[in-house]
């Protein structure tokens, strides 16, 4: 490795304070884990007591016990619960003493409660509700349980059913759910949350949520899953990974706003939210008891910044820490009270540049605190004065370590190490005095949003090495890293070999279409990714990068099946093949500078026509030259004076001529004279306004339920017009009434499955996807939504079969297929 890449130890700073001259009053007692409770309930050491306890017992039976065959009936009476003395656990053997099971059973229940045990030297002993938490406690009735069989939700119940989410939330971590059979993740997307199986390309989706999710924090053990959104009426949901049902809803935690941060204790009984409001609410919630409301709150003044991240002590529930860019702030939870204390930190107090803070952690061995800076420094904070209680206590910026030349993006801790990544795809590893010990600098990826390590602690899913000062055999567990181009990788440690589990859209995703004959799916999006996925297998095709004109807007199939057309922001139309998404020179256009909104096909897929932000209409025709077939531009008019909103092919009834129409906000709907048209000039053959006050959204041609063909209209007043073939209206009735108009709509293709005189339209009104019994009557029972993106659905399609439906989202760079349920 080079010495610019370099990481950089505690030695190479040598005019800054060691940190080994800081007393550590806790003593080596300190640094040892608390093993806590396992998932099973039990309690470590317990098992032994139990079983010389049990001697005990039977000994003193044996003694009481006169009667030879009264001591035969008790021995098969033991023989019936011989698994009391497998599992050293008390089970209540039936006794002909009363007395004596009485007093078993009370011993039983103290050994129960004694969950916690002696804390280690120098640290307080952790709060202990045992005796409050009702025996219907969520954790209490799930964590004595095996894992359960994640259970999918009955598709024939709804509608519309969530069958894959593509994409990621790029902010959010992504957490390692890895053993030693199996390479499972877990991010957010969107609104909703992923478990991702990458040996069995499955997924587990965690539905809920009404706004887009904006924290995501995951147990020590990774059986559970806690999502927080951030906007109105936001929840925060706790979820058991193993079965994937949510056990605790936590309603209104944060009315402000939603919540910015949160963060779950190393026993998983507290939850920590911080609020997304100008004046942030911290909250700590006993999620695991039936009781409402936060157990302490306080609030922060605006001026510490937003607190975006936020951790408990590893060791101490009742030290929690949290950072904006500008102020650290370390709480201290006592007695239902919060207290918190904001340490000063600037450029002067090392007389040098310390950066924003990016992350803050706490030290598993002794009381300090560390940050990591976007000028690739550590921060150390050490308490003020050393004492033997850890109520009030007071930090200060110790010493200023100079670590890397690139940005620190995370840091966290694992094991003994304490763990950055940094903004050039750097894993570096140090013991808790910045020692620099392992890194990794050749994995080939862009800036480190988070890492998360395998919840293992066997050599097989580890590098088993000798790599301290101690001599003792250290593991550096295998983990799992996601970017900010949003990609997720395994790592090895073994071997440093980099896995690729996930690559989706880094940027807004605005584009889709289906392939008329193939279960394949096209999406495009703003960072010039055009992508082909199979919907049946689940898996890609082909894909391929613009890197020129970058962001695509729009796609379109051509009816067989032969072509793509994709359409950028800046006025470009390529026409690719459909096949292996690449394209001959003459096929790419670029007839204006304005961006390109609808892209549309003919059925006879000789002519392509597209609109744009200038308000016109281009239409390119399918030519012979040379022996071939091979596009051309035709034409080009403008006559609406506002945004075109849709664009449709079709056909005149009882003729194969084309017809072409254009939809305006400017309430007119205009057809268009490819007949007659001349070389240099796109004729109109006629206009009509199709409403007086309402701005009409969308069109679509109404399936032949009746001996006329009509074209159904859409429009921002809730209704919906039947237009005939001479464009008077027929019938104007109620549409779908949500939270937004109609926007998108399309006929659902028949389906093999289904009555073959049954038609359906799909719709897309805001944030909700519809479906509509056809015909269209007003009834507002014929139909049926569900939020599919929240922030908006950019746009829609759907599979050649009729089963399956595609929508993107935009600016929140997911895609979701959603499958249908139509009987």
């Amino acid at each position: 490795m080079s010495d610019t890449d370099e990481p950089q130890s505690v030695e190479s700073a040598g005019e800054e304070t060691d940190v080994a001259s800081v007393p550590d009053p806790d003593g080596p007692a300190a640094a040892a884990e608390d093993p806590g409770p396992s998932e099973d309930g039990e309690q470590p050491g317990q098992t032994g007591e139990d079983g010389e306890q049990q001697g005990q017992e039977v000994s003193d039976t044996e003694e009481q016990e006169e009667d030879g065959e009264e001591q035969g009936q008790w021995e098969e009476d033991r023989e019936e619960q011989g698994q009391w003395e497998e599992d050293g656990e008390e089970q209540g053997q039936r006794e002909e003493d009363g007395e004596q099971e009485g007093q078993r059973e009370e011993d039983a229940e103290e050994q129960e409660q004694g969950a916690e045990g002696p804390d280690e030297e120098g640290l307080p002993k952790e709060q202990d509700d045992s005796a409050e938490r009702p025996k219907d406690s969520p954790v209490s009735n799930t964590t004595s349980l095996p894992p359960q069989k994640r259970i999918t939700i009955n598709s024939e119940k709804y509608p519309l059913n969530l069958r894959w989410a593509l994409g990621i939330s790029r902010t959010l971590p992504v957490f390692s759910l890895v053993d030693e059979e199996r390479l499972e993740i877990a991010y957010g997307c969107a609104n909703v949350a992923v478990i991702y199986d990458h040996s069995s390309n499955s997924q587990h989706i965690f539905q809920g949520h009404y706004n887009p999710i904006s924290c995501l924090c995951a147990s020590e053990d990774r059986r559970w899953l806690v999502t927080a959104d951030i906007g109105p009426d936001s929840l925060v949901l706790i979820w058991e990974t193993h079965s994937g049902f949510p056990v605790q809803t936590l309603f209104g935690c944060h009315p402000e706003g939603g919540v910015s941060a949160m963060a779950l204790s190393r026993d998983v009984k507290y939850l920590v939210t911080v609020g997304a409001a100008e004046i942030q609410r911290v909250c700590i919630w006993d999620w695991t008891n039936e009781t409402e409301g936060p157990v302490c709150v306080t609030e922060l003044q605006p001026e510490f910044g937003c607190q975006n991240y936020i951790i408990f002590h590893p060791q101490d529930n009742s030290q929690i820490v949290s950072n904006s860019e500008s102020q650290i702030v370390f709480y201290t939870w006592d007695k239902g009270e919060l207290d918190y204390y904001t340490p000063k930190l600037s450029d002067k107090t090392f007389n040098r540049q310390v950066g924003s803070l990016s992350q803050s952690i706490f030290s598993t061995e002794g009381v300090q605190a560390f940050s990591a800076t976007t000028l690739g420094n550590a921060v150390v904070w050490d308490v003020v004065q050393e004492s033997s209680s850890w109520v009030n206590v007071q930090r200060i910026a110790l010493k200023l370590i100079p670590l890397q030349k690139h940005t620190i993006t995370v840091l966290t801790c694992t094991d003994n190490f304490v763990v950055t990544g940094n903004g050039a795809g750097h894993v570096t590893f140090y013991d808790h005095h910045f020692k620099l010990i392992k890194w990794y600098d050749k994995f080939d990826l862009d800036s480190i949003t988070s890492i998360s390590f395998s919840k293992e602690t066997n050599s097989k899913v580890g590098y088993l090495d000798s790599i301290l000062n101690d001599g003792k055999p250290s593991l550096i567990r295998n983990f799992v890293l996601s970017t900010a181009s949003a990609a997720v990788v395994h790592v090895n440690t073994a071997v440093e070999e980099l896995q690729r589990v996930l690559k989706e859209q880094s940027l807004a995703l605005h584009a889709v279409a289906c392939h008329p004959t193939l279960p394949v799916v096209a999406m495009g999006s703003h960072c010039g990714t055009l992508r082909a996925w199979d919907y049946l297998s689940k898996g890609p095709v082909c894909s391929r990068v613009f890197h020129k004109e970058r962001e695509i807007q729009c796609l379109a199939y051509d009816p067989k099946g032969f072509y793509l057309a994709v359409g950028f922001t800046c006025g470009t139309v390529c026409i690719v093949d459909a096949i292996d998404l690449q394209n001959k020179p003459e096929e790419h256009f670029r007839c204006a500078h304005d961006g390109i909104t609808h892209i549309a096909f003919s059925r006879s897929s000789h002519y392509l026509a597209t609109a744009d932000t200038g308000k016109a209409v281009t239409l390119y025709q399918l030519c012979p030259r040379d022996g071939r077939l091979v596009w051309d531009y035709r034409w080009r008019h403008r006559y609406h004076y506002e945004p075109i909103q849709d664009l449709l092919f079709g056909e005149y009834p009882g003729s194969p001529r084309t017809m072409l129409l254009s939809l305006g906000a400017d309430r007119r709907l205009v057809e268009y004279d490819l007949k007659n048209s001349g070389e240099d000039e796109l004729r109109v053959l006629g206009t009509t306004r199709v409403e007086q006050s309402a701005t009409p959204t969308c069109m679509a041609w109404y399936p032949p339920l009746a001996s006329d063909h009509f074209l159904l209209t859409a429009a921002t007043n809730y209704k919906m017009k039947m237009l005939t073939s001479t464009k008077t209206c027929r019938k104007t009735v109620l549409g779908p009434a949500h939270n937004a108009p109609v926007q998108k709509m399309a006929v659902l293709p028949s389906s093999p499955d289904r009555d073959p005189s049954a038609q359906y339209l799909v719709y897309v009104a805001g944030n909700k996807l519809g479906v509509q019994i056809l015909p269209v009557d007003g009834n507002p029972y014929k139909y049926s939504a569900l939020i599919c993106h929240p922030t908006g659905i950019a746009s829609l399609a759907c599979s050649c079969d009729g089963k399956y439906v595609f929508t993107c989202g935009g600016s929140d760079c997911t895609a979701c297929c959603w499958e249908l349920n139509l009987k």
